[in-house]
This record gives structure tokens, C-alpha cells and sequence, in this order.
């Protein structure tokens, strides 16, 4: 029964056993849900392949236990931080970071005795995929101590080394399913949503051996399972070629694009949504070369603007001198999304009016920018909200300046290949 408690008790002093209106449940495989579910879509979606039979490994992203103090802005700054946290008590450390009391998952001496064992700064400061579009610093040792849940197993794929993992939740509360995202650097469990059952499973594109291993294998290898493989090769109608057994002439980065190209089309997510909210996604096969190509070219092109690699037009292009002497870039570069007003860029009141994205109180704002962007979702996030609400209390950089106006072209284009993909699909 939903709904206040007083609505509650209203209907339950109203009926009883032979008056209320019972939906009678039939809990199929694989899921066996004791909810109410619409059989329409089913045995179609129930033919494509779940993510996790695609991928040989995958996990939960890592999760830090204290963010406040393992997260930081730069690699300056986390560099810092953990010199003093080092240097100081328990106590002493618990006060200064208002850190709290030690959990079963985090205590202070761990955590320092973690970062005492693994000294090497070059080695350990790294960035980290924390939120849509905004990269964090954290000292990363793969022990726990001062990470709560490292998460080793899987994160070591993305820690150093050259590759591209896929982000999905296998469990969504929300009323709609816009749950996947890319990443090529470790990354934290809330990066897609930081609500309790939403948390981010990592599955990297190539599996890398562990550099503490005795025996084994020495190249990276792929993480699609052989079955998968070999399955996709007979709907494509292509041989298996060897060493890896992937279908002939497609690279292991198409058959990833062609997953988030799946993924991100809305007419995917509106059809199996009742499904999607309960597991992992299931992926169709493409029978059609062409048709998987061009999926695969549009995946391509989403995967490059979420990791913002594909800032390369002129009017938002960066150049190191329009980095550093934003008044001196060239007139096209300053044309789309303009900062403008006069202040000290300090964010603090961020609103929507009239397209236009203000970040103080009527000093300083974005100009041009569509409703779309800015209402723009991924997982429990509005991104282009959520990016400036966390920068709260604190002066935008140039930099920031010039990657927010990034962020919000990156999701322009983002909406514009999510309309080709539904041509396609």
C-alpha cells in the first residue's frame, strides 16, 4: 500500500480481504519477481545477452569511506594531505579532518599505516573518475586502508595502463533508466549514482596481469567471453578470427562501442525499462554488418565526448595559450556558451533562467544554453547542475571555466548522436 500513513490507514479502515482488488503475480525465470510485470517485450529482450555474460570480469567501482579526505581537486592537494595525515595522531588526524568515529569498513590507523607502507607519490597519486565529467585526484595503493573498498580486482585495469571500461548499475530505483556510462581511469562506485542500490559495475575492455603475479600471463588480454564472441560472429554472419575469436574485420572498441550505442538510445530505454531496473542490461545482436557499424561509429563518438576527447571543434577547442590567457583567445573560441558578468567566479547561487546558468547571484553567468543540456541526466545526476553545486564556496579556475563550457557541448552532442541512434536502431 503506497501513500501517507493517514491514506494508509484510510484504505485499510475501507476494505478487507474480499473487497480489495488483488493483482494476481506470476514470478517467471530468470528473476522470479514478486512485483506486478508486463510480459510485452519479454522473450524479445530476453534474447539479447546480459552484460554479464558478455564480460568475464566485472565489479562494483572502488569506494573510498571518507571523501572529504581521500578526494581532492588536484594532485597538489592530495599530495598534501596525506603528508599531514601522516605526520599526525589518530586523534590529532580525526580532529583536523573531521573524520569521525572509526567504522568496521575505515579506521585512521589503517589508513595511515596503508599510506606508510606504500610511500611511492609518482606511483600512487592518480586521477579518478568521481562524478559525470569531473575528474578528481585521490593516492590509490589497491590496499585497503586508506581506500574502505579498493576494490583491487577490477580497478587495477584502469590504474596506469591504457583502457576503457563500461559503467552500468544492475539495480535502478529511478523512474527512468539512463545508467551507463564510459570511463578509462579508476573509478569510484557513486560515478553514475550515489543512491544506496544504484552503485557503478566497472567491466574493463581489456584485462591487464597483475604485476605482483608469479605465473601467468604477461599481455593484456580481452574481458569478452569466447561464448559472446562467438555468438555475435554468427548473427553478423562473419568468421572467428584468430587469436582472439572476434568477428573478422571488427575491432574489440567497435563491439564496446556498439554496447553504448545500444545503451544509449532512449527508445532502448522507454521499451525495457521494466526489465532494465531489475538486472543488468541485455544486449540485441546485430544481424546486420552495416547496421553494427554504424552503431558503432555513433557509440565511438559518445564514448569520446563523455571522456571529452572530442573537444576538437574551433569554438570550444583548447589551446594552451587560451588556457592560460582566456582574454586573449581567439573570438570564435569565446562564442558558444560565454562566461560573462563581472565577480570573482566564486560559485555560490546556481540557477537556469532564461537560458542563461547562473553561479552567484546575479554577477556571473553561462550564456546560450538550451533547457535540454541543462535538464540532462545521467543515473541520479542533472550534470550540468550537479557539476557547479560541488564546486560550491569555490573560485572557478580558467580551466574550469573552459571545461564547464566543454561539459555543456559534450551534452548538446550527446542528445544530437542519441537522436541518430534511434534512426539506426
Amino acid at each position: 500500500i503506497w501513500g501517507s500513513r493517514q491514506e494508509r490507514y484510510t484504505l485499510l479502515s475501507q476494505t478487507d480481504v474480499q473487497t480489495t482488488q488483488w493483482c494476481e503475480l506470476q514470478p517467471s525465470s530468470p528473476l522470479f519477481l514478486f512485483v506486478p510485470q508486463t510480459a510485452e517485450y519479454s522473450t524479445e529482450y530476453e534474447a539479447g545477452w546480459s552484460i554479464n555474460d558478455i564480460f568475464h570480469t566485472g565489479s562494483v567501482g572502488m569506494a573510498t569511506g571518507r571523501d572529504r579526505l581521500t578526494i581532492h581537486w588536484t594532485a597538489e592537494g592530495i599530495r598534501e594531505t596525506v603528508n599531514d595525515f601522516i605526520s599526525l595522531s589518530p586523534d590529532e588526524a580525526r580532529e583536523q579532518y573531521n573524520l569521525g568515529r572509526d567504522t568496521h569498513h575505515w579506521q585512521i590507523s589503517r589508513a595511515q599505516a596503508d599510506l606508510r607502507n606504500n610511500p611511492d607519490v609518482a606511483q600512487h597519486v592518480t586521477p579518478i573518475r568521481y562524478r559525470p565529467f569531473d575528474t578528481r585526484w585521490t593516492y590509490y595503493t589497491g590496499q585497503t586502508g586508506f581506500h574502505s573498498r579498493p576494490n583491487y580486482g577490477i580497478i587495477r585495469h584502469l590504474h596506469g595502463v591504457e583502457n576503457i571500461a563500461l559503467c552500468v548499475c544492475r539495480i535502478v530505483t529511478s523512474s527512468v533508466w539512463n545508467h551507463v556510462l564510459i570511463t578509462d581511469k579508476i573509478t569510484e562506485k557513486s560515478y553514475i549514482s550515489n543512491r544506496g542500490s544504484e552503485s557503478t559495475h566497472v567491466f574493463p575492455l581489456y584485462l591487464y596481469p597483475d604485476p605482483e603475479g608469479l605465473l601467468g600471463a604477461t599481455e593484456r588480454e580481452l574481458n569478452f567471453k569466447p561464448a559472446f564472441l562467438t555468438a555475435l560472429s554468427e548473427s553478423l554472419g562473419l568468421p572467428q578470427a584468430v587469436p582472439f575469436g572476434l568477428p573478422e574485420g571488427i575491432a574489440p572498441e567497435e563491439i564496446l562501442a556498439y554496447i553504448y550505442a545500444v545503451l544509449n538510445s532512449a527508445k532502448y530505454r522507454e521499451r525495457y525499462y521494466e526489465f532494465l531496473k531489475y538486472d543488468f542490461p541485455r544486449i540485441p545482436l546485430s544481424q546486420d554488418v552495416d547496421k553494427f557499424r554504424n552503431l558503432a561509429a555513433l557509440g565511438k563518438e559518445l564514448i569520446n565526448w563523455h571522456l571529452l576527447k572530442n573537444v576538437s571543434r574551433p569554438e570550444v577547442a583548447p589551446t594552451e595559450e587560451s588556457v592560460s590567457r582566456p582574454e586573449v583567445a581567439p573570438t570564435e573560441e569565446r562564442g558558444i556558451h560565454r562566461f560573462e558578468g563581472e565577480g570573482d567566479g566564486v560559485v555560490s547561487k546556481v540557477r537556469y533562467v532564461d537560458r542563461n546558468v547562473w553561479i552567484n547571484t546575479n554577477t556571473q553567468y553561462f550564456t546560450n544554453v538550451p533547457q535540454e543540456v541543462w535538464e540532462y541526466e545521467i543515473g541520479a545526476y542533472q550534470v550540468c547542475e550537479k557539476w557547479l553545486k560541488d564546486r560550491r564556496e569555490k573560485a572557478l579556475s580558467h580551466a574550469e571555466v573552459r571545461q564547464y563550457r566543454f561539459i555543456m557541448v559534450a551534452v548538446a552532442e550527446t542528445l544530437r548522436v542519441m537522436e541518430a541512434i534511434d534512426l539506426v536502431l
